[in-house]
């Protein structure tokens, strides 16, 4: 599975630290702002040597540490993950020239199939991550609730479809839940041999009522229950 996170404002101080530990970012801004790459300006002979080889060996060292680091950091969204392949960046978002945060995993994730006869049923919309259970004990609320600030979340899937199967009830993922605390909404289409899902969720205000609390809840709601579908793979 590869997963590419593309990040822009606010939102990107749940992401920054997740995106850049063990990177080359401070290394990245001395180059940005016309300063010396680091401390080797002042480093000569032996002493540079020295440096640059325990440079080296924590760059490397870095490279394992961001795999583990990654993997455990994903686990708050995907509690399956059985492998963590790759991370990359593909931009840090602190330029103004380029203000998005985007970087890709590569990754394994179990217990996504299961076999019914023939068949195959594939937990495709758990592929946007753990979404919130609201408990019957917090169905009513004495409080209001704070959001941090309004935002939007998109996900879009792309899922290729196995050779000899064809994909049954991608009408029934449509959905849209709409009002003026949130919205989720699910566009599903099957082009040729690829299942495109786009979702899209919005948090839109920073604070909502405890009198609107049950109508935050249907975007919620609809969120949990459309990441526990399973799609059928039907043999043809």
């Amino acid at each position: 599975m590869s997963l590419q996170k593309a990040v822009t404002g606010l939102s990107k101080k749940f992401y920054n630290v997740q995106a850049l530990i063990h990177t080359t970012a401070l290394d990245d801004d001395h180059r940005s702002y016309g300063g010396e790459d680091d401390v080797r300006g002042s480093m000569k002979g032996v002493q540079l040597e020295s440096y640059e080889e325990k440079l080296r060996e924590r760059k490397k060292e870095d490279k394992t540490r961001k795999l583990e680091y990654m993997k455990s950091a994903l686990g708050d969204d995907f509690d399956n993950i059985t492998a963590y392949h790759e991370f990359s960046l593909n931009s840090d978002g602190r330029t103004w020239r380029k203000q998005e945060l985007n970087y890709t995993n590569k990754m394994s994730l179990g217990d996504m199939v299961m076999k019914a006869g023939d068949n195959l049923l594939v937990n495709i919309p758990g592929l946007i991550g753990e979404q919130l259970f609201i408990s019957q004990d917090e169905r009513q609320r004495e409080v209001d609730a704070h959001m941090g600030f309004p935002r939007s979340l998109r996900n879009i899937i792309n899922f290729t479809i196995p050779e000899g199967y064809k994909v049954v009830g991608v009408q029934n993922l449509n959905m849209n839940i709409d009002n003026e605390t949130g919205a989720f909404a699910v566009q599903a289409t099957v082009e040729g041999n690829t299942l495109n899902i786009l979702v899209k969720k919005l948090y839109k205000q920073t604070t909502v009522k405890k009198e609107n609390w049950s109508k935050f809840m249907e975007m919620l709601d609809a969120a949990f229950n459309f990441s526990q579908k399973k799609l059928l793979l039907k043999k043809i």
